[in-house]
């Protein structure tokens, strides 16, 4: 087992998210539907002095006894609950864009019209009149990715924009603007990605998770995919063509590498090796530039260039794309635009060399438009968008444009139920943490600043100095002072697991008196997580164990925690990053001393399960969740105790996940809500009933449930909107 203390993970620099969040000012206040009485902020509390270690919040207390056989018994099912006392609609806003398409031919040079897509789950799409500076078009696709479109291509010849969202082709059209039109479905395909068009108008893709690249030809609304590209890659990411209709595909996310065929025979497949070794990680931009192909890939720094007709690699460049964003060639001229650190330059793409044309205030740019004496920069703004004209004669911007969009509704990820009486939600995708508090409906989004958060996959309070965030993409640890939430700087990444561990999501979370620890899900391709301790008196990670690479347990992924001052318990999941096959068998539970950094026992209580969710201590007991019920623990020799049946699912018949059920105990654990397969039910241990809560064909509530300050529990219902659930009993 590999145990590795960091050197001052503090000094480790904040991280340059390449997509960010604007949502709104820092510190102001929104008000959802239905909630109008005055903002109820609980006070600040006082900051521990240095010389005094920082002390956790307190919780309630269990009138359990140590043991007790309640916990055991059969429950009495008893009457059903009302369900939900109160709803939060659209809980998590953004104006999150993912990507932007410029209608060529569709608005006067250089304000073509914008299709804008959203993340979230409302007004996925916009159309934006740069001139006029206003939204013409909002538009809402029912069935999206709960990350909203994924890709865009705009036919300008036949002025026909193309969309890819989960599975399916849509199409929308200016002659009829307020409908999207469904065209396909791509058989075994759960994502599509990067939509190209070939001379001929025809619609190519690739996909997640079959590996393959997929054909749309519009003529006769036919959709061919082809086989794999590869037996060990489950995406295809990017796609693009270059001239002759040649198709170029990178894979990912185990030995990334580019394959190429011609359009018109998908079989001649050539498979082109990296010039350096990739083991895990993606083909992740390929751009079509003249006679070159723009390759980048993980861990690869600079651009790659593929030539099209030798299939060789040509010298790299270098510097760095903002995005790996480039404009297209237009017309007869070679040049491509880029930007570098808030630097617009300009490439020939014969000779490829590099003219700095100036500065434009965009860092991070969506898209990158050329005509023939200005380029368009298109970049996110805290309300929307924001367009720089850059006038290539007098090498300067010329003009600016701020159009402000609709906004969306991000699908809640992760929620806390924190002490200062707010509840805290991640969102999928969302580049931001949301405080709403329940009494007034208020809610507060992170400053606009803060680039630190990517997606938040779990959080802790260990006091209100002391707020974990762990976040998706390097696995990295956040603190956040909640009494300074306005100031970016209470906000700090302290540490990136991804750089040594190569860890993804920091799902797994646990506090004692002294301690924070937290668990892990590795990266894309690899299999095995790691548990880590923080020092609250000054965010030092003291230790992390990650068994020697092949994961604190070998194999498995850890994703929930629990301690006393004595012991960490956990429990994990088969399912490995993505891009690779589940580890076979089931999960584990565990008891490790934190003294002696051993573990005590190790089990698989439950044989059918490949995760087990949510570990939850009463006394004597570990409770921990699955999409069937409870698992009740006994702490002292790993083996089950007892199992609570509470939904119609079978664990075997559903794959293991990251976090697919939940527990939120009351009143020290006590009581007891789960939260799975569609239905949530609350357990009464004190008098050995369960009681189901609301109409299962009516509630249909989400799997994610935290306990507030107030002692009521919250969860989400349709994604968005998250509710109190009403637990009154008779």
């Amino acid at each position: 087992m590999h145990l590795d203390v960091p050197n001052n993970p503090s000094s480790i620099s904040r991280r340059k998210v390449l997509s960010w969040t604007m949502l709104g000012a820092a510190g102001a206040l929104t008000t959802l539907s239905g909630c109008t009485t005055a903002p109820q902020e609980s006070p600040s509390q006082p900051t521990p002095s240095a010389t005094e270690p920082p002390k956790p919040v307190t919780t309630a207390k269990s009138t359990l006894k140590n043991r007790d056989p309640r916990v055991i018994s059969t429950l009495k099912e008893g009457p059903r609950t009302p369900g939900i006392a109160r709803s939060y609609p659209g809980a998590f806003p953004s104006v999150k864009v993912k990507n932007v398409e410029p209608l060529r031919g569709f608005g006067a040079n250089p304000y073509p019209l914008l299709a804008v897509s959203i993340v979230g789950l409302k007004n996925q799409l916009q159309i934006l009149d740069p001139k006029s500076k206003a939204v013409r078009h909002t538009l809402h696709l029912n069935d999206s990715h709960t990350g909203g479109i994924e890709t865009m291509v705009w036919d300008a010849q036949r002025k026909i924009l193309y969309i890819g969202a989960k599975s399916i082709i849509y199409s929308w059209t200016p002659t009829n603007p307020s409908n999207i039109n469904k065209l396909g479905d791509v058989e075994d395909a759960t994502v599509i990605y990067e939509l190209s068009l070939d001379s001929k108008g025809n619609v190519w893709g690739g996909t997640y998770p079959i590996g393959s690249v997929f054909k749309y030809e519009p003529s006769n609304e036919k959709i061919t995919v082809f086989k794999r590209l590869a037996p060990e890659a489950d995406y295809v990411r990017f796609v693009t063509i270059s001239s002759g209709d040649v198709i170029w595909a990178g894979t990912g996310s185990v030995n990334p590498k580019v394959y190429t065929f011609p359009a018109s025979n998908p079989s001649n497949v050539l498979e082109i090796n990296l010039p350096q070794k990739v083991n895990e990680g993606f083909i992740s931009s390929l751009t079509t530039l003249g006679t070159k192909v723009a390759v980048t890939a993980s861990g690869i720094k600079e651009q790659l260039l593929l030539d099209t007709t030798t299939k060789k690699w040509s010298a790299p460049v270098e510097r760095v794309w903002d995005r790996r964003i480039a404009s297209d060639l237009v017309g007869e001229s070679a040049n491509t635009y880029t930007v570098t650190d808030k630097q617009l330059f300009g490439t020939d793409t014969v000779k490829w060399t590099d003219v700095a044309m100036g500065a434009i205030s965009t860092d991070k740019p969506l898209s990158i438009v050329s005509f023939r004496t200005q380029v368009t920069v298109i970049g996110q703004s805290t309300k929307g968008i924001k367009i720089e004209i850059f006038d290539i004669n007098s090498q300067r911007v010329s003009a600016t444009v701020d159009i402000p969009i609709e906004p969306g509704e991000l699908t809640i990820h992760s929620i806390l139920g924190h002490s200062d009486g707010n509840i805290y939600l991640g969102g999928f995708m969302g580049s931001s943490v949301v405080a709403l508090n329940p009494t007034s409906g208020h809610s507060w989004q992170s400053p606009p600043q803060v680039t630190e958060i990517n997606q938040i996959e779990g959080m802790i309070e260990f006091n209100p100095t002391r707020t974990y965030l762990g976040s998706y993409g390097g696995a990295d640890l956040i603190s956040l002072d909640t009494t300074r939430r306005t100031e970016p700087a209470a906000y700090d990444r302290f540490i990136r697991l991804g750089t040594k561990y190569r860890q993804s999501r920091p799902f797994g979370w646990a506090k004692n008196s002294t301690n924070v620890f937290f668990g892990t899900v590795p990266d894309y391709g690899l299999s095995g997580g790691v548990i880590g301790m923080i020092n609250p008196g000054d965010n030092s990670v003291e230790w992390v164990l990650d068994g020697d690479g092949e994961g604190f347990i070998k194999g498995h992924s850890i994703v929930s925690l629990a301690a006393t001052d004595e012991y960490l318990y956990g429990t994990t999941s088969v399912r490995n990053g993505y891009g690779i096959p589940d580890t076979d068998g089931a999960a584990y539970v565990f008891k490790f001393d934190i003294q002696k950094k051993k573990i005590v026992w190790k089990s698989q209580p439950v044989s059918n399960a490949g995760a087990l969710y949510t570990a939850s201590l009463v006394p004597g007991w570990l409770l921990v969740s699955d999409v069937e019920g409870i698992a009740v623990i006994d702490i002292r020799t790993g083996k089950l105790a007892k199992k609570h049946k509470l939904t119609k699912a079978d664990n075997s018949q559903a794959r293991a996940g990251w976090n697919n059920a939940s527990i939120a105990l009351l009143d020290g654990g006590d009581r007891v809500v789960h939260l799975a397969s569609g239905r949530a039910t609350l357990i009464d241990f004190l008098h050995e009933r369960s009681h189901q809560i609301g109409d299962v064909a009516t509630t249909k509530l989400g799997v994610r449930a935290a306990s507030g300050a107030n002692g009521k529990v919250y969860a989400t219902k349709n994604q968005t909107t998250l509710v109190e659930l009403d637990l009154t009993v008779g």
